[in-house]
């Protein structure tokens, strides 16, 4: 048979930015070296840009990290759902649907 490569361990972590990043990520995210990474939340944001990102105001912003050359961070699709109201809901979800543009324009200007 084949040889087998060992996952890393999904417990341990590494340091990106100031933030914890599970290993098991980032093993992927160097092996698969993404054109674009979007973070959906702050936490995956800071998770992943490091702490000082703040999502409401850098949503939707091309920025890069250690890990990624262009990470673009947008609100958490749940939270769409999780609005007050219909007016908060439309407003959160132009919100997403903008920044996933962004996203769509970055790609689009790439060659895959």
């Amino acid at each position: 048979m084949g040889t087998s490569r060992e996952a890393p361990d999904p417990q341990e972590t590494t340091t990106v930015g100031d933030e914890s990043l599970p290993s098991m990520l980032e093993a992927e995210l160097r092996s698969v070296s993404p054109s674009i990474v979007v973070c959906l939340g702050a936490t995956a944001a800071q998770s992943m840009i490091g702490p000082q990102f703040k999502l409401m105001q850098q949503r939707g912003q091309l920025v890069s990290c250690a890990l990624a050359q262009q990470v673009v961070a947008t609100i958490h699709p749940s939270s769409v759902l999780r609005a007050r109201d219909s007016n908060a809901r439309r407003a959160a979800y132009e919100m997403l649907v903008a920044d996933l543009k962004v996203v769509a324009r970055i790609l689009g200007s790439l060659r895959l």
